[in-house]
């Protein structure tokens, strides 16, 4: 069963062994991922399904990612300090791999590669705190259209949700990377436009809208709109509200933070 379900950035400077010296303007951020983390908590997962659109990849396929134990370091942003390991959850990720053995047209890769990637690493530094011997489930997003992330998605749901185990789910995805000038992607003015309409639609419960942004990916460079439709499809069948915790860019990346009353 589900017992926990969020959407969460993943920007190393978020972390005080990297970006201390910016966490004034990122204090929204921090509070809502300590929320989520006092939630997650209560919650007492067995597993964390991590939804993350870094990493290895395959482009025209969700690549499972498959290991005994999961290891975390971030030396490639100068965090020599932070080192993390996670055990995998090899039953249920059976029973996920198994789609592909029953429906030869659901696209599903096998990777195996212990590192994970910092859009995973981020949520579970942050949300791992107190669930010592948490196992998770990393899986990542492909090239693959929007629409396609959401179907797969709703299959995932029906897995998770029937499980015996007791699951968490997190989205691992920043938003708009053009909110400024100095922005990674540069400046859009179409950047804020997409974040407030992502805001919005969750708001107002409206999948249907969020979807529908996927011609604007490209010009507001987001990485996350496809680690959301799957978290959206996941929940397609579930009576639960979104709930926006917070949102902010001032570093020209959008920042959203949000979890879902399950009910």
């Amino acid at each position: 069963m589900l017992t926990f379900v969020a959407i969460t950035p993943h920007s190393p400077i978020l972390l005080p062994t990297i970006g201390k010296e910016h966490h004034k303007k990122l204090k929204k951020t921090i509070a809502a991922y300590k929320m989520l983390e006092e939630d997650i908590y209560a919650s007492k997962p067995n597993t964390i399904v991590v939804l993350s659109p870094h990493g290895t990849t395959v482009p025209d396929a969700l690549a499972i990612h498959i290991c005994k134990i999961f290891k975390v370091n971030l030396k490639e942003f100068g965090d020599l300090a932070t080192s993390l390991e996670f055990k995998a959850n090899p039953k249920l990720t059976e029973e996920i791999r198994a789609l592909r053995y029953k429906n030869e047209s659901v696209p599903l890769a096998t990777i195996t590669e212990d590192f994970l990637d910092y859009g995973s690493a981020i949520p579970l530094y942050f949300l791992t705190q107190h669930l010592p011997g948490i196992t998770i489930i990393p899986i990542g997003s492909s090239n693959m259209a929007v629409q396609a992330h959401f179907d797969i998605g709703k299959l995932l749901g029906e897995i998770l949700q029937s499980s015996s185990q007791r699951v968490a789910v997190i989205a691992s995805a920043d938003l708009a990377h053009t909110l400024t000038d100095s922005a990674p992607g540069g400046f859009s003015p179409e950047g804020k436009k997409f974040d407030t309409a992502i805001v919005q639609a969750l708001r107002k419960d409206d999948h249907e809208s969020i979807l529908k942004l996927e011609n604007k990916m490209e010009t507001v460079k987001t990485c996350g709109l496809r680690v959301i439709a799957m978290l959206l499809g996941i929940i397609e069948n579930m009576n639960c509200t979104p709930e926006p915790l917070s949102y902010e860019g001032p570093f020209g990346v959008g920042y959203l933070t949000a979890r879902f009353k399950l009910y």
